[in-house]
């Protein structure tokens, strides 16, 4: 079983992490809003995990060149 924080927006949800699963999966959605403490959680291990991405490469890389590349299409 997977678990992961999603955001609602404009009637979808969205996983803000990576989830594995094939395209077309049928998943069990359990909502339950989460706290401001989980949050500001979530937001700590992110900020743990860019720190360690910035001492491995050096920088942080930047997906703004592949997002406008894609809307171009």
């Amino acid at each position: 079983m997977t678990q992961a924080e999603t955001v609602f927006r404009h009637g979808k949800t969205k996983p803000t992490e990576l989830v594995q699963l094939k395209e077309g999966s049928r998943v069990f959605l359990k909502i339950r809003p989460t706290t401001l403490e989980e949050r500001l959680a979530w937001m700590q291990r992110v900020r743990k995990i860019r720190e360690q991405i910035y001492e491995r490469e050096g920088f942080l890389p930047s997906c703004t060149d592949d997002i406008a590349e894609d809307r171009m299409r």
